[in-house]
């Protein structure tokens, strides 16, 4: 799926472990895209509606501290109902996450994933949200 999409666009990659906001934006800037970065779902917000003109979609855990995932997409579909989001988790799809999935139309990545794996998913979330 390589080539997809037109490079030079905004992620936003929310994530609370440091390790892996290193790696997905080292790798998805090897895949041409701007990555933000935000350790928490709070930092998120602040970041999504600062820069949302510029953010063509959003990478987000859902378990994280002092505002979760849930809680971040909820604050995120306020300020933009459409957004696109990639849900990723440790945790199987359960009940709450096949809710979120099928309420927000938003997509998911299990943890660990392959590096290749969150790149096609990320290509994927782009062109979902492309007007």
């Amino acid at each position: 799926m390589m080539g997809c999409c037109p490079r030079n666009i905004s992620i936003l990659f929310v994530d609370d472990e440091e390790d892996n906001r290193s790696l997905a934006d080292e790798i998805l800037g090897l895949h041409g895209f701007r990555v933000m970065l935000a350790s928490d779902g709070a930092e998120a917000v602040a970041m999504y509606r600062e820069h949302k003109d510029h953010i063509a979609g959003v990478v987000l855990d859902l378990i994280m501290p002092r505002m979760g995932g849930r809680e971040t997409l909820t604050a995120l579909k306020e300020l933009n109902p459409d957004v696109p989001v990639l849900i990723i988790s440790g945790y199987t799809e359960d009940d709450e996450i096949r809710r979120i999935l099928e309420e927000d139309r938003a997509l998911f990545l299990r943890k660990p994933f392959q590096l290749a794996d969150l790149v096609s998913r990320v290509e994927e979330l782009v062109q979902s949200g492309i007007r």
